[in-house]
């Protein structure tokens, strides 16, 4: 098992070992059952509390807003809770050069990608004299949440605000809480300015989905016309509340992310993939699915080695000892039958067979 620090309970990175399911073996059937039946809906109590921050932003505006940020923090010190276009444009002319490229390329990049999967409209004539068309049209308004607080989340605003300008969409807020010192995060703002986001809503959890979703007269923000974007359990049971009112893409669980690899795929590359959703948060899932017991004996130890020089390591450490597994499948067919039965948020695939492997995922 993990070690434990005795003095404050916190497990440390000496000698991790990440808990194993063996498929071969008949009793795994008890473990395994949990893990893919899982679901995303939070537990009663967050959902019950989420929805009467999200009924109390309704009723009371920016007023239950600022309240919101005082009690869970993720507000300006000055209260105010709009952050113009303008503002965002400085915040992108002040980002360090690399920075800036590196903002710049992911932006196109995600871009390329959107507009090669934006669907085409057609007509089909279904009987003489008969038409029937197909036409995709862009809401007005969209709003993304970008999670915020413990670290800044640029990928996030972009990839849910880039194919939204993809789509055609003339009007973006995006939402996401300052930083426990009450600033703002520089990278996270400049690049709302470079990809020309319309308003930043400062504003984190269950109060920034309420404000979005129901608008704040008094800032002068629009209620949207779809919430979207990643979050904790606080802002999926927000966006569950509001989904009467407003459209959301999904009630998204917590990040998951699950590698496939066999005996010849390079352990520090998996172990790479499954650190990288680990540290989103403590209640990520990270799992490494192998035919290989050295590949897997060869990951852990590489995990654990990278572990002190993560600079979220605590985060790291609770997510993996609490949701990390390892599963050990006698087959290739066996391991590709526990992900397809897993279906996770992630998938990364690093096997000798690799298109049959991937024409097998389902």
């Amino acid at each position: 098992m993990t070690a434990v620090d005795e003095r404050d309970g916190a497990a440390t990175d000496e000698d991790l070992v990440l808990r194993r399911i063996d498929l071969a073996d008949p009793d795994s059937a008890a473990e395994v059952r949990p893990l893919v039946r899982r679901g995303a809906v939070p537990d009663p109590a967050v959902q019950s509390a989420a929805a009467a921050i999200v009924e109390d932003v309704r009723v009371r505006g920016a007023d239950a807003v600022r309240e919101a940020n005082e009690r869970f923090g993720g507000g300006l010190p000055d209260g105010r809770l709009v952050v113009g276009r303008e503002e965002l444009r400085e915040a992108a002319a002040r980002l360090e050069p690399a920075v800036r490229e590196a903002l710049r390329a992911a932006a196109a990049n995600i871009e390329r990608f959107a507009g090669a999967g934006r669907p085409a409209g057609g007509r089909v004539a279904t009987a003489p004299g008969v038409d029937v068309e197909r036409r995709w049209t862009p809401v007005d308004r969209v709003g993304a949440y970008v999670p915020g607080g413990s670290a800044p989340y640029p990928s996030s605003l972009l990839m849910t605000v880039v194919p939204a300008r993809v789509a055609g969409v003339g009007d973006i807020t995006f939402a996401s809480p300052a930083r426990p010192d009450g600033t703002l995060d520089p990278v996270v703002a400049g690049a709302a300015g470079l990809v020309g986001i319309d308003r930043l809503l400062v504003a984190g959890g269950a109060q920034a989905v309420g404000a979005l979703a129901f608008g704040l007269a008094r800032e002068s923000l629009e209620p949207v016309d779809v919430v979207v974007g990643p979050g904790n359990a606080w802002v999926t049971a927000a966006k569950l509340a509001v989904s009467g009112s407003v459209a959301i893409d999904l009630p998204a669980g917590p990040s998951e992310g699950l590698v496939l690899a066999d005996a010849a795929a390079d352990p520090r590359t998996v172990a790479a993939d499954v650190l990288t959703q680990a540290e989103h948060g403590p209640d990520s899932r990270a799992i490494l699915v192998t035919t290989s017991v050295a590949l897997a004996d060869a990951v852990e130890t590489e995990i654990g080695e990278r572990l002190a020089r993560q600079p979220r390591r605590s985060i790291l450490l609770r997510s993996l000892t609490e949701y990390g597994r390892i599963v050990l499948a006698p087959s290739l067919d066996a391991a590709v039958a526990f992900v397809n039965a897993y279906a996770p948020e992630h998938l990364s695939i690093d096997v000798e067979r690799l298109e049959a492997t991937v024409a097998a995922i389902r």
